[in-house]
């Protein structure tokens, strides 16, 4: 007997419970197509064709949609630090437009986390806010209901991260996939910079402008460094204002950072 017409009839609601997934997965992953697009992932001359690799192996584990991008901190916005957008077009405009990061709970949380997760998995302190339950509640229209991040270093971002999104409400990947999605995820996000050309980069800073930042990474005010250096207090405003420029920040503690951890000062 063919069951499909009365299974088509349910409530697609109950067919997901059913049927387990709305949406079938192109294949099981396995460890040799993590291998094999780790193999491949330097052939991609450009940021297209890294996305469209990328997006169909993220298919496989029920994903539909990844972002790519350095996670904005400091008042930074988000969109100068995309590389990978596969994000709905729709959402991504409304997202960068409302300036929806500095409340995102994922986002916050992958500011905080170097460690990838769900985004079930982000505290619930941040998921509970009013304003973080409405951008979901606003993600959810766009087909956006479970996600998975993948956390990495970067020299050029407080951190960097891919968003995996899915119109799955619920989905669960296991630790192996994990490791398999975070692999490729990673591979992705190295040859990304590298097709924008941030890897071995010069020394963005002046001499003077290391020196002045130094200063304040040891807690000294724009007055005492002046006094310290015999330049005026203005002349340290203004390399101050440089290196934050040249850094892509609004403030000098997240220049402070920043240059720690590119290696551009040794406080």
């Amino acid at each position: 007997m063919d069951f499909r017409p009365a299974f088509q009839s349910l409530p697609k609601g109950l067919r997901c419970v059913i049927g387990s997934r709305c949406k079938p997965r192109g294949h099981s992953v396995t460890d040799d197509d993590a291998f094999d697009f780790v193999a491949r992932v330097d052939e991609h001359k450009t940021l297209d064709a890294l996305l469209t690799d990328l997006r169909q192996q993220a298919s496989n584990f029920g994903f539909e949609h990844l972002i790519l991008t350095g996670v904005p901190v400091g008042g930074q916005r988000l969109e100068p630090l995309v590389a990978l957008n596969g994000w709905p077009e729709g959402w991504f405009k409304r997202y960068v437009a409302k300036d929806y990061a500095r409340h995102d709970a994922v986002c916050v949380h992958a500011a905080q986390s170097f460690r990838s997760f769900a985004w079930s998995e982000v505290p619930r302190r941040l998921l509970d806010r009013p304003a973080c339950k409405r951008i979901h509640g606003e993600a959810s229209e766009f087909g956006l209901l479970s996600g998975y991040v993948v956390t990495m270093s970067s020299e050029h971002h407080w951190n960097t991260a891919v968003s995996f999104g899915s119109p799955e409400d619920g989905l669960v990947i296991n630790k192996r996939d994990r490791a398999r999605l975070s692999l490729m995820a990673t591979y992705a996000g190295a040859r990304a910079e590298e097709i924008l050309g941030l890897t071995g980069q010069a020394d963005p800073l002046t001499h003077r402008e290391k020196e002045v930042l130094t200063h304040f990474a040891v807690g000294r005010t724009a007055g005492a460094i002046a006094e310290l250096l015999s330049i005026s207090e203005r002349t340290v405003v203004q390399h101050a204002e440089n290196f934050r420029r040249k850094l892509g920040v609004k403030s000098t503690v997240h220049a402070v950072a920043i240059a720690i951890k590119r290696r551009l000062i040794m406080p």
